[in-house]
C-alpha cells in the first residue's frame, strides 16, 4: 500500500511542478510579446522565467529533505515503514 501511496504521490507532484512551470512560461512569455518583444525573445524570457521557478522549487524541496529526517530508533538506525 505505501508502495502506491509513494507512486501517486510523485505523479501528482510532477504534474503539478509541470503545470506551474508551463504556466509561467506562457504567462511571462505573453507579457514579453505585449511589451513589444520579438516572439523568440519572448519565448526566452518565459522559458527563463520557468526555469527559475523550477530552480526554487528544487532548492526547496532539498531544504524540506534536509530539515525534516527520517524517524530514527533508539539505536540511530532510520526506520523502515512497518505495516
Amino acid at each position: 500500500m505505501a508502495s502506491g501511496v509513494l507512486n501517486s504521490a510523485q505523479q501528482v507532484g510532477g504534474s503539478l511542478g509541470l503545470a506551474v512551470t508551463v504556466s509561467v512560461a506562457a504567462s511571462r512569455g505573453e507579457a514579453a510579446r505585449s511589451a513589444g518583444d520579438p516572439a523568440l525573445a519572448a519565448l526566452n524570457h518565459g522559458y527563463g522565467a520557468a526555469l527559475s521557478v523550477a530552480a526554487c522549487l528544487l532548492a526547496a524541496g532539498a531544504l524540506l529533505s534536509w530539515v525534516l529526517p527520517g524517524r530514527r530508533t533508539s539505536g540511530g538506525a532510520a526506520t523502515e515503514g512497518v505495516d
